[in-house]
């Protein structure tokens, strides 16, 4: 059961179980690996450094005014710092991330008139783009979550794993679907959030975003 209310720049969420953005994906998004243990020793310290990659390529066999290949990617940098581990502050992490999106978009250049674009990767322009720079308290044994600063609004509501390459079936659809008004990674927006955990049943959470963010 979800139960979903959006009333923009106020957004609540009633949810019955854990959600979470950016769920597993088969393959793994780093690509250093373990930089022959470096990684491993300092995500122990409380420093977690990931860089990812992303590409998408697709071509129309049938529909549009042409048959073409379109190339797209994404590239992200991104540090999560246990603030417990580093100075001590119980609790608390905070996270910044980057994106530079390239390519071009087959839908737009076959002229395709689908619904939902092709490569999901393409939007919101081919740029670079800050897109994580916030602080995350727990508090009452996680009980209680408030996170502040930049935020993706399809990451803390509406969240929806990513396993295709079509729109349709990744990306939180308000932001598919009313992406003048809500936004997806990896367009970040200046907010906070407080979550309520509920144990046994799941969560609820609210909180106000700024509606019109700065793009990059």
């Amino acid at each position: 059961m979800r139960i979903q209310w959006v009333i923009l720049p106020l957004v609540f969420l009633a949810c019955a179980g854990k959600i979470e953005a950016g769920a597993p994906q088969p393959f793994s998004d780093d690509l250093f690996l373990g930089w022959d243990g470096l990684r491993t020793s300092l995500r122990e310290d409380g420093i977690d450094l990931r860089v990812g990659y992303t590409s998408e390529t697709a071509t129309n066999i049938q529909g549009g005014d042409k048959e073409l290949w379109r190339y797209a990617d994404q590239w992200t940098f991104a540090a999560t710092l246990d603030l417990q581990r580093l100075v001590g502050i119980e609790q608390a992490q905070f996270r910044i991330a980057i994106t530079d999106r390239n390519g071009r978009n087959l839908s737009a250049d076959a002229q395709l008139d689908d619904l939902q674009q092709v490569q999901e990767v393409y939007g919101n322009n081919e740029t670079w783009y800050w897109t994580q720079f916030w602080y995350d308290q727990k508090y009452l044994d996680g009980k209680l979550d408030w996170k502040i600063g930049r935020l993706t609004g399809g990451g803390d509501f509406a969240a929806f794993s990513c396993e295709f390459l079509n729109f349709t079936f990744c990306g939180a659809a308000p932001g598919n679907i009313a992406g003048g008004s809500w936004y997806n990674w990896p367009v970040s927006q200046w907010a906070t959030r407080v979550k309520v955990n509920v144990g046994g049943f799941g969560y609820f959470q609210g909180g106000p975003l700024r509606s019109t963010p700065t793009i990059s």
